[in-house]
């Protein structure tokens, strides 16, 4: 029993991309193997932006020989009165090249046929792989997928190089233009010496050697590490983003981790302005310190060892300054405007064709509200003005210059509404109102 792997290496991937890939790669993989009647112990996919792995333990070198029953006609068929065999029996062993005297009686649950034991030997496990990789390559969906070369060959990204080893065997073949062999790469376009890979089983050993952490768990763990570890030397703390780990762990593959600065007049943001503008689009790890108070300071990765980290750093402040720049600009312009005035210009913004405008949706919640509240127990009935106060301008945020438009700050629709009631001093039961009106936007999430 030998060791076989494969690795698909490519330019990099969409981090959601690599975790359906690696799934799919192993059950397809699975099922292969199971086909192909090539016993094995166990499998393993991984993923990075940049390779797809598949590892399989104890492959069998072969298929085993194996006794197959070909039937024909039945037997009451196959011979006449006299004993003699029929057409239809003859014309059964010529199909099958063999004379009359090489069949017999085989027994089914269907009676008595004429037939004969065929013994099938099996192939070996290099050259069913030959012919089966490269679909099993060519099965792999993705959301999105490109035709880079001739052929048809289709693939999420351009595929740069293909490792294929049964042991310390090459498995031989073409895929996208790309021919198999043994080594692999790092960054190619930093590092373009390859990584000779001997043997199956001396994979993990040479990518850890490059500093190529493989395994997405143990990736997440030391991409987990790095961060805290980074914020502590500040003596500060990460404010938690679970999500976010889980997408820098196939963003990157050789982590290394650095600290940003932003200037302190974006706090004066609600905080939630500042951290959507750190993940939605540059994907930065917010920092806090005293009584979870934020901080102006990131947290941030690269992918390998760079060199000119301190240009690296000045990139990412650069880009960042600018999302809180504009944040702050909506920011104002939507106090200046205030909640009222953002409520007045719901009348202009079609909710659905048909069914009128976000003004109209306003008034049909404020209905329910009441419908609802004169339902409810006298002792627990809410004050009519206070219902109608809170349902005009439940989705005045909708107009506003941080929520339109399909910004990256549409994520904090509700959330806004509540940040500018509370400005504009509304009653505390409004301003939670807002803030709760979406929830639950998830599993996760706490109920309104």
């Amino acid at each position: 029993m030998t060791d076989f792997l494969l690795e698909i290496g490519f330019e990099n991937l969409p981090a959601s991309y690599v975790p359906p890939a690696a799934r799919q790669l192993e059950t397809d993989a699975a099922g292969m193997l199971e086909e192909a009647r090539l016993p094995f112990d166990t499998i393993y996919t991984a993923g990075t932006p940049r390779r797809l792995v598949l590892h399989v333990r104890g492959l069998a070198a072969g298929q085993e020989t194996r006794i197959e029953t070909v039937t024909g006609p039945p037997v009451s068929r196959s011979f006449d009165e006299d004993g003699s065999p029929t057409r239809a029996a003859l014309g059964f062993a010529k199909s099958q090249g063999l004379n009359l005297d090489r069949l017999e009686t085989v027994q089914t649950p269907r009676g008595e046929y004429l037939g004969y034991r065929k013994k099938l030997k099996g192939r070996k496990t290099t050259v069913l792989l030959k012919s089966r990789v490269p679909e099993l390559i060519g099965g792999l969906r993705f959301p999105k997928t490109m035709r880079w070369i001739s052929g048809g060959a289709k693939f999420a990204r351009p595929i740069r190089w293909i490792i294929c080893l049964y042991g310390d065997k090459i498995i031989r073949f073409e895929f996208a233009g790309v021919k198999s062999g043994n080594t692999s790469y790092g960054i190619p376009w930093i590092k373009p010496a390859g990584i000779p890979v001997r043997r199956a089983d001396a994979y993990s050993a040479a990518m850890k050697k490059a500093g190529i952490i493989v395994d997405p768990a143990s990736r997440q763990a030391q991409i987990e590490k790095m961060a805290a570890g980074a914020a502590e030397r500040l003596g500060l703390s990460l404010v938690d983003d679970p999500g976010l780990f889980r997408e820098f762990t196939f963003m990157v593959e050789d982590p290394r981790v650095f600290v940003g600065d932003f200037s302190e007049k974006y706090l004066s943001l609600p905080s939630e302005i500042v951290r959507t503008a750190m993940k939605a689009h540059q994907r930065y790890l917010a920092v806090q310190g005293p009584r979870n108070k934020l901080m102006p300071k990131f947290v941030a990765f690269t992918d390998g060892r760079l060199q000119g980290m301190a240009g690296i750093k000045k990139g990412n402040e650069k880009v960042l300054r600018a999302r809180l720049e504009d944040a702050l600009f909506y920011w104002r312009e939507d106090l200046n405007l205030g909640i009222d005035g953002l409520a007045a210009k719901l009348g202009g913004i079609v909710f659905i064709e048909k069914f009128g405008s976000l003004e109209n949706k306003s008034d049909r919640v404020k209905h329910l509200m009441h419908f609802i509240n004169d339902c409810a127990p006298e002792p627990s009935r809410l004050p009519g003005e206070l219902i109608d106060r809170t349902a005009s301008i439940a989705k005045a945020d909708l107009a506003s210059e941080m929520i339109k438009d399909g910004k990256e700050f549409t994520l904090l629709e509700g959330l806004m509404g509540s940040r500018y009631a509370a400005a504009a001093g509304e009653d505390k039961a409004v301003v939670a109102a807002l803030q709760n009106q979406y929830r639950p936007r998830g599993p996760s999430d706490p109920l309104p």
